[in-house]
This record gives C-alpha cells, structure tokens and sequence, in this order.
C-alpha cells in the first residue's frame, strides 16, 4: 500500500490528502450530527413526557380546584342559582378526565401508570361524592343533604390533591433527572467530539507531514546537487545518501525528476571530463552528442574538430617553414662560399673568370630555387592564417550557444518565478480552508521555497555560463594573437623573398662586373663585400624565420594528436638538425667576413 501511495502522481497524492481531510471533517461532521439528534431526541422526549405531563396534571389540579368551588357555590347559591353552578362542576369534571386521559399518554415507565392509577382511584372516589352531590341537587334533596356530601367531598378531595402532588412531583424528578441525562450526554458528545477532533488533526497532521516528506525532501535533495552544479562541483555523494537511491525507482514525479538529475549528472561529468582531456591538450577526445538539440555538444565537437584541423594544418606549416629555413640557410652558406671563391679569384683573375662565371650561375639557381622555397612556406603561413580565421569564427559559434544556454536558464527562472506563483495561490487556498489545511500551507510555502532556491540556482548557472561566454572571448583573443603571430611570420618571409631577390640582383651584378673585370678590381672587391653584407642578412633572416618555426611547432607539440609520435620525434630532430646549421652558417659568415682584405 505504501509503495502504491508512492508511486502516485503529486496531484493524485494532494488530492488523497484533501479526501483523507475531508473524510475525517465527516466522521466529525456526523459525530456532532448524532450528538444533536440525540440531545433533540432526549429534550423531545423530555418535553412530551414530563414537561407536558406537568401541564395536563396541572391543567387538570386546576379543574379539580374550579369543580371544588362549583360545589361550594352551588351549596352557598343553593336556592338561587344552583343550576348554574351544577353545569359548571359537571363540565370542570369533563375537563379534568381529559387533561387526565392525555397525561396517561406522558407516561412511560410502570411506576408512573402505578401511580397514574392510583391518583385516578383517589379521584374516583372523590368524583363519585360529587356526582352524588349533582344528583341531590337536582332532586331538589334538602341543603343539609348538600352540606352532608360536601364536607364528605372535602375529606375525598385532600386524597386526590395529594395524588394530584404526587403526580407532579414525579413528573418534576423525571424531567431533572431527564435533563441530567441531556447534560450528561452533552458533555459525553463534547468530549467524544474533542476526541474525534484531536484523533483526526493527529492523523491528518501525520498524513500531510507524510505526503510533504515524500514530496519536499527529494526536491531539497535535488535543490542541493542543483547548487552544487550550479558551482561547477558534480561530486553529489557529499549531499546525498544510500536509501536516496530509492527515490529514483518510484513512478511520480519525484522519480522522474531523480532519474533525470541522475543522467545530467552523468553527463556533465562525463562532459567536465572530456573538457579537461581537450584542456590539458588531447585533441584525440571524442564528444559525445546526447541529442539532437545537444547544442553544447554539437558545439564542442565542432571546437574539437576544428581544432585538431587547425593544428594539423599549422603543425604541417610548421614542417613546411621549418625546411624552407633550411634550405634558405644552405643558399646562404652556398652564396658565402661563392663570395669567398670570388674573392680568390680576384687574386687569380686572368685564370678564374670562367670559375667565376659559372659559380655566378650556380648562385643564380640557388637564389631561385631558395625563393621558390620560400615562397611554399609563404602559402602554408597563408593556410594558417585561413584555419586560424576558422577557429575564430568556431570561437563565436560557442559564444552565441553559451548566448542560447543563457536564454533556457532564463526560461527556468521564469518556471520557478510560475511555481512561486502556484505556491502562493496554493498558500491563499490552504488558509481559506482553516485548520484542516493548515499541514499544506506548510507544503505550500517549502515549495515556494524551493522555487526560489531553484530560480537562484538558475541565477548562479547564468552565470557560471557567463564566465563561460567570458573564457570564450579570451579563447578569441588568443586566437587572435595566434593570428597576428602568423601575419608576422608572413611578413618575415616576405623579408626573405626580398633578401633573396637582392641576392639575385647581386649574381646579376657579378655577371656584368665578369665583363668588366678588366676595369678594375676596385670595383670587384666592392661586388664581393656586397655580396658578403647581403648574405648575412640573409642568414639573419633565415635564423629569425626557424626560431619561429621552433617556437610554433614547440607551441603544436603540447596538443595530442591523431598522428603517431614519430611524426612528433622528427619533428623534433628537425629542430635539431636546423638549429646546428644556423650555428655553422653563422661561423662560416664570421669566417667570410675576413674577405675584405682583397
């Protein structure tokens, strides 16, 4: 029974408790109804057998009287007008057997017809004097005969007054003792109603405390894991219980909501989890999308995607720019060893001005092909630059669906703002129902409570999800920067392509001064110094651009991923491997700087 009353829906639970209230008001209701009918019943009796009892034998008493003072005016008017006055005793006796007739019809235990009968015999004998006293004074019998029969009345007539007494004063401790009875039924109905009424608050205040335990405890059990999540802490084991457990297993509302806070628990666990893994830089994470309206989950997988795209991309541009510095510092050690091969032959210039020539060329090429290089590294920063842009526009994305989310906790606001409302009203009609809804008020009034702890509940989400709305803004920062760190990166290589085409215009220059070697070798050695102080900005250049590259894929290696370590590990050798060049680039440049002496 119990389990039945639990799983029943809330409404069906507040309606059995106003029923329960109700029953009880009518076992109230009819205990008080079967005290009145029977105090009613009681006075009622009381009335027809003892009050009106007193009536007809006091009606009667009195008629006894009159026929008393008929006889005695019909002695004293005996010779005037006795007529008048044997009618009138005649009548007075009529009157007195009815009053008498209807007080036998009060009588309702064999002591009163007991002693009915015997008041009836006192006055029979005193009636039958009096017929006798009729019958001679209408025979005309003489007035001393009337007198005779009068004073013989007169001792009769002491016994039936008596009788008469008798009568009255039993009908008198009837109706005290009948009237006793009514208080002591009075008092009996009150105390059985006091009873009834204690009885019944006891159970309904037992049966609302029930009904608002199974009700308002869960709902503070979830009011309290709500607050927790709402500051970002999904270990719920600090608020709740093993037998809390059972709330999940019943089938009103109460259990819907349970098995629902469980399964957001589990998946903002699993959420703040994955959120970690991506944070701490494991791009390998898979989100997992709960619905179709999943818009969080959807965003984060778009986030992650992208992401991983991006670094990809950049970690392949990286490469790329990486092994254009190389091969940019190799055709600056190639120009640095034409320049030296330069300088020997402006000391050997009759027989080197075929070698010349043809390290010339040799430059040319290694000038051209050093700036195809360069340009490829150029697109991949290019390429970069577009996924950065995308992760930009993925950054707003999760900005206008935190927006969303701060729409949908607005609307359970709202909700708790209507459930405040409800337990208002719920309030008013408690209190018009008295008493009797006094343990609902109490219901009432926790939930308008709860809907207040859930509204600020919703509150402090808005605004966890406004810091959120507020980390994504500084995510679009850093990808900003990002962005502008590629544009330098571009810009560096512009530089390179720039240096390389002076390189270039330096070979053409050589060739020409091959034409005119014999106008001087002044103006050799000028060649030659230029050629020096250009490949060391080259050199500079290309030493600028790989500790860039060094830095971006030293930035790439801290993500996770889909890509086996050796591809990481040549990166890293990669790094290496150019960093040793650069030292020995700048060496020989040191070295070639001595040149200037031809």
């Amino acid at each position: 029974m119990k389990k039945i009353f639990e799983n029943m829906k809330i409404s069906k639970k507040l309606s059995t408790g106003f029923l329960f209230v109700s029953f009880l008001g009518i076992i109230i209701g009819c205990v008080g109804i079967f005290s009145m009918l029977y105090m009613t019943n009681t006075q009622e009796n009381t009335y027809k057998n003892d009050t009106m009892g007193i009536a007809y034998c006091a009606r009667a008493e009195n008629g006894f009287s009159n026929i008393r003072v008929a006889v005695r005016n019909l002695y004293i008017l005996y010779d005037t007008n006795k007529e008048k006055y044997e009618e009138e005793a005649s009548t007075q006796m009529d009157a007195v057997r009815t009053q008498m007739d209807n007080y036998s019809k009060t009588i309702s235990t064999d002591d009163g017809r007991q002693l009915y009968d015997s008041t009836m015999a006192a006055y029979g004998i005193y009636e039958d004097t009096i017929n006798n006293l009729l019958q001679a004074s209408k025979a005309g019998e003489p007035k001393e005969e009337i007198l005779s029969l009068l004073i013989e009345s007169a001792s009769n007539a002491q016994n039936a007054v008596d009788a008469f007494e008798l009568l009255i004063e039993r009908k008198d401790a009837n109706a005290l003792e009948n009237n006793a009875k009514s208080k002591a039924a009075a008092v009996t109905s009150m105390i059985i109603m006091i009873a009834v009424i204690i009885i019944s608050f006891i159970i309904s205040n037992v049966f609302s405390r029930y009904i608002s335990a199974l009700i308002s405890k869960p709902i503070q059990k979830c009011a309290a894991i709500a607050e927790m999540l709402a500051v970002g802490d999904v270990d719920v084991s600090k608020v709740t219980e093993e037998k809390d457990k059972l709330w999940a297993v019943r089938k009103d509302e109460v259990g819907a909501l349970i098995r629902a806070y469980d399964k957001m628990i589990l998946s903002t666990t699993e959420q703040a989890q994955k959120t970690k893994l991506i944070a701490d830089g494991d791009l390998t994470t898979t989100i997992t999308i709960r619905s179709e309206e999943d818009v969080l989950g959807k965003a984060m997988t778009d986030l992650v995607e992208k992401l991983h795209t991006l670094m990809l991309s950049v970690a392949s541009t990286a490469e790329q720019v990486s092994a254009g510095a190389g091969q940019v510092s190799d055709g600056a050690q190639a120009l640095s060893s034409g320049t030296a091969e330069q300088a020997a032959t402006v000391e050997e210039l009759t027989a080197s001005t075929t070698s010349v020539s043809e390290q010339a060329l040799r430059n040319a090429d290694s000038v051209q092909q050093a700036g195809n290089y360069v340009n490829q590294a150029g697109q991949g920063v290019t390429f970069s630059n577009e996924y950065m842009n995308k992760l930009h526009k993925a950054m707003g994305e999760i900005g206008q669906s935190s927006q969303e989310i701060s729409k949908i906790t607005k609307l359970v606001e709202d909700i708790a703002f209507q459930t405040n409302i409800l337990a208002l009203n719920a309030a008013v009609e408690a209190a018009r129902a008295g008493n009797a809804g006094k343990g609902f008020a109490v219901v009432a009034e926790e939930v308008r409570n709860l809907a207040a702890k859930s509204a600020q509940a919703a509150k402090q989400t808005s605004d966890l999800i406004q810091k959120s709305v507020i980390a994504v803004s500084e995510g679009e920062q850093l990808a900003g920067e990002t962005r502008k760190l590629l544009a330098n990166v571009a810009e560096q290589t512009s530089m390179v392509v720039k240096s390389i085409h002076e390189i270039e215009a330096a070979s053409t220059e050589q060739a020409a001064a091959i034409e005119q070697i014999n106008q001087g070798l002044t103006q050799v050695s000028a060649v030659v110094q230029t050629n020096a102080a250009t490949a060391e900005e080259s050199s500079a250049a290309s030493e600028e651009l790989a500790a860039q590259a060094l830095v971006l894929q030293q930035e790439i290696g801290k993500f996770k991923l889909r890509k086996t370590s050796d591809t990481f590990h040549m990166w890293e050798h990669d790094r290496a491997l150019l960093k040793n060049q650069n030292q020995e680039h700048m060496t020989s440049l040191s070295e070639a700087s001595g040149f200037d002496k031809y």
